[in-house]
């Protein structure tokens, strides 16, 4: 990384925390979660700027209930020249005891468009202490691109 070291995700939640207090109410802090997806890095001191859509009231004045349409908002974050970071969602989750039932998260969503992978994976679980058959020798030196 040239620009410096990659910024960890969680980082960027203190740069949400006003928008979602301000969105949420102190609730936040009890109840509040965060579903997003990384698009591009962060390098250290590289400026970028979070945003939080604007709901129709603040989110701390809706009741809870076993509906809990309306207690989700979409969050992203851009580099000062557009590229997006991430994108995602803020909720609070239901506090009605045994009550799951919540709104689906934009990473719920991507997940639920993902297709089943058909045949064998690139790691195939085999049982402990299984030999190949065909072993292949391999090099690697140093200043050689692979």
């Amino acid at each position: 990384f040239r620009s410096g070291a990659p910024i960890h995700g969680t980082v960027h939640w203190s740069q949400l925390t006003p928008l979602l207090l301000k969105v949420f109410g102190a609730e936040w802090f009890e109840h509040g979660t965060i579903s997003v997806s990384f698009k591009t890095i962060v390098s250290h001191l590289q400026p970028v700027k979070a945003f939080i859509e604007k709901p129709k009231r603040t989110m701390a004045a809706i009741p809870y209930s076993s509906n809990t349409s309306g207690r989700q908002v979409m969050i992203w974050m851009e580099h000062l020249d557009g590229r997006v970071v991430f994108d995602g969602t803020a909720s609070l989750q239901n506090k009605n005891n045994g009550d799951e039932t919540t709104q689906i998260t934009m990473v719920e969503k991507q997940l639920q468009r993902i297709k089943p992978v058909q045949g064998k994976l690139v790691f195939v679980p085999y049982p402990v202490g299984t030999k190949t058959l065909s072993v292949e020798e391999a090099q690697i030196n140093w200043n050689e691109i692979i």
